[in-house]
């Protein structure tokens, strides 16, 4: 009789997330893989992860399942003697519209070279109540209180700063990481290794460093970090060059080497935040023209994906040789809703040399 009453409560506390969400209009279409036309990010709201990433176990117990199939049990009540602080009594998960914002903020030269799903987590995975970077995913677990936006902020950019060092400073680079340690003073590995404390491990101390860094204002506060004795990166110019050297060192996978002067990070969004009413002007590189054959000259096609990885609108704007000026709007004309948006330029051709340039919409 427990097993069939934990399984009614996990059903119906599902059934009512799902219910609140479709009477909010909150379904998201499903998504096969990460978008081809987007930086490798996915976000994947609570209802998808409830519909299509959680299953019932024979004795009610609700286990997430990730892309992979790799399953976790989930904690689905606040009384469960594994949370230790029951809060308010609920799960708060973490505010979709929060992970946009972040995204947006993010200079596009960090985010294009990462390759990962975020989870917005209902409940907490049992084996890891905390959120978590696997090297392909990002899980954000919800808190036991409703997160203030700047935690929430901070905890996002924290995780995606994991994302950041495995796409551009992986392990395997140990000249980098040497570099990176002798520059924070955390190259004792007596100290500081993957095993130490949570604030004495380098991946946390990087990752805490991006948050600061390219996080954004809210997500930086006051520019402190988890380990207080390495100090803010804020006040160390070099350890901002040094996170900098990392994206001029890494080539864009997207496009071809003949093409560099168009990767995304050499093309600049303007007025980024836009506000209603407001078009985004896509610019190139100073000097492009000059550099490129007649065909940059042809017109181009420019697609607008929101940071689900749907199709907004697709119009025509222009060439790459000059200036693009994107209305934001959707395709029926409707203003895009604040969040994270990604441009696609595409050329008439078709070709690898398209870019993508990300921009982000205010109220």
């Amino acid at each position: 009789m427990k097993n069939r009453n934990a399984q009614r409560v996990t059903r119906s506390l599902t059934d009512a997330i799902l219910a609140a969400a479709t009477l909010l209009g909150l379904s998201a279409p499903v998504l096969a893989g990460t978008h081809p036309s987007l930086p490798g990010i996915r976000v994947i709201s609570v209802v998808e992860v409830l519909r299509d990433h959680t299953e019932t176990g024979p004795d009610g117990t609700l286990y997430f399942v990730n892309t992979l199939g790799v399953r976790w049990a989930l904690v689905t009540s606040t009384s469960d003697p594994r949370i230790a602080n029951a809060g308010d009594g609920s799960f708060h998960p973490i505010d979709e519209a929060c992970v946009l914002s972040v995204l947006g903020t993010i200079p596009n030269a960090f985010l294009a070279p990462v390759s990962v799903e975020i989870f917005l987590l209902p409940y907490p995975r049992a084996a890891s109540l905390s959120s978590s970077f696997d090297g392909d995913a990002i899980y954000l677990s919800p808190g036991c209180f409703p997160y203030a936006p700047a935690p929430m902020a901070g905890l996002v950019s924290h995780e995606l700063g994991h994302a950041v060092h495995d796409a551009l400073l992986p392990d395997t680079d140990t000249a980098r990481w040497a570099e990176y340690e002798a520059l924070r003073g955390i190259a004792d590995s007596t100290v500081y290794r993957a095993g130490a404390a949570h604030a004495n491990r380098p991946h946390e101390i990087f990752a805490e460093d991006f948050r600061v860094l390219f996080g954004g204002a809210l997500a930086a506060g006051n520019g402190s970090v988890e380990n207080l004795a390495v100090g803010s990166p804020v006040s160390r110019p070099e350890v901002r060059a040094f996170f900098e050297s990392l994206v001029a060192a890494s080539p864009s996978p997207a496009v071809p080497a003949q093409s560099a002067e168009l990767v995304a990070s050499s093309w600049t969004a303007s007025p980024n935040p836009s506000r209603a009413g407001q078009s985004i002007v896509l610019q190139s590189p100073v000097g492009f023209a000059a550099r490129n054959d007649q065909a940059s000259g042809d017109p181009v096609t420019v697609i607008v994906f929101d940071a689900g990885g749907r199709e907004v609108n697709r119009l025509p704007a222009g060439s790459l040789i000059e200036p693009l000026s994107v209305p934001t709007r959707d395709a029926a004309g409707h203003e895009l809703a604040a969040g994270a948006y990604w441009a696609r330029v595409v050329p008439a051709d078709g070709s690898s040399r398209a870019v993508t340039v990300s921009f982000r919409r205010t109220r």
